[in-house]
């Protein structure tokens, strides 16, 4: 056997051990990750009050709005936030023009706050995208700085619409299996003050019933 052939079995018997090596952790790597997604999320636990109870009132909101719809299923249909549980109550504040200020809270409950959080992501993108509709893109005001310390996460930004000129604000927030979105127009009868104390309504609303539970 020549010289040559000798160092290139040398070198395959090296290789084929260097294979060995590598091969069982990519292996057990790959089997973690296949049996962690195969593993069934951990479930929310069983809530004693309903997704309604964590709605807003009307006593929240400055002097001069209105109830518009009482608490109901969420809409369905394009742009909807889909969830096996979830609830809805608007607001409305008249004004002099044909365009009256709406606001709306919903709920959506989730079997897991994993779920919730994905959701969230996903959610993030849609609900604050640019579209022909608005003037000006979603942006935070310097003027509104609100900071939930309730919220696992969440998101605050406002735009103004091509329809009347008028400003929207929208929150979006996770709160364990729960995700949370808020929205109102802007304008006299509610300024960023009044979506402060709100948004805070609402913080206090969830601390309030999942601080209970624990």
């Amino acid at each position: 056997m020549s010289l040559l052939t000798q160092r290139s079995d040398r070198v395959t018997n090296e290789m084929k051990r260097l294979a060995k090596y590598l091969l069982f952790p990519l292996i057990l790597t790959i089997t973690c990750i296949f049996c962690s997604r195969l593993s069934p999320p951990e479930l929310a636990p069983e809530r004693d009050f309903s997704v309604e109870d964590l709605l807003i009132d009307i006593q929240d909101f400055p002097a001069g709005w209105l109830v518009y719809q009482a608490a109901g299923p969420t809409p369905s249909g394009d742009g909807a936030i889909f969830a096996p549980e979830s609830v809805e109550r608007s607001f409305y504040a008249p004004q002099r023009d044909d365009f009256s200020l709406r606001a709306t809270h919903r709920v959506f409950r989730y079997i897991s706050s994993g779920y919730a959080a994905s959701e969230y992501d996903e959610q993030l993108p849609r609900q604050f995208h640019y579209n022909i509709a608005v003037v000006k893109d979603w942006e935070t005001p310097n003027e509104l700085q609100y900071e939930s310390s309730i919220a696992d996460q969440f998101h605050l930004a406002c735009n103004q619409s091509t329809i009347g000129g008028m400003q929207g604000c929208k929150f979006l927030g996770q709160y364990e299996e729960y995700l949370v979105t808020f929205f109102t127009h802007t304008g006299e009868q509610m300024r960023y003050s009044d979506i402060e104390r709100i948004l805070q309504a609402i913080d206090e609303q969830m601390a309030h019933y999942l601080k209970d539970e624990q």
